[in-house]
């Protein structure tokens, strides 16, 4: 993250992660922007992200909003936004997840019917996951 009295020079080639994290400026995010920053990291709506852990897109905006400041959700927010759960519950440590976390039982079954497959069958089905996720 950045910190006080920094000079950033942005180029063409800045992402709009970049651009997030250099927001903040001068102070510590707030656990409430750091729900938001990690869904928009890992490409979800509110609704998608609450479908991911099971709550409603309701309970997503309160959280954002900063309305509901205590979740038992931390860990299932993390994974499904693929950041690192420390970061999220009190900004210790990087953003990113750089361990690998154990999937759940769907995951595996994923990983299960996917590890036989030839190459061009799993590039297909990664094209059909992709396509999903983005209706």
């Amino acid at each position: 993250m950045v910190k006080n009295n920094t000079i950033v020079i942005l180029n063409n080639n800045t992402t709009v992660l970049d651009l997030i994290n250099i927001s903040v400026f001068n102070r510590e995010m707030k656990f409430s922007e750091r729900v938001r920053t990690a869904r928009k990291y890992a490409g979800l709506s509110q609704e998608e992200l609450a479908l991911a852990i099971g709550c409603t897109q309701g309970l997503i905006s309160k959280i954002e909003r900063g309305d509901q400041e205590e979740t038992t959700l931390i860990i299932k927010i993390a994974r499904a936004c693929r950041v690192n759960a420390d970061w999220l519950e009190d900004e210790t440590g990087p953003m990113e997840r750089d361990v690998y976390i154990v999937p759940d039982s769907i995951e595996k079954q994923v990983l299960q019917v996917m590890q036989p497959m030839a190459e061009y069958e799993k590039i297909q089905f990664l094209k059909i996951g992709k396509t999903l996720r983005e209706k």
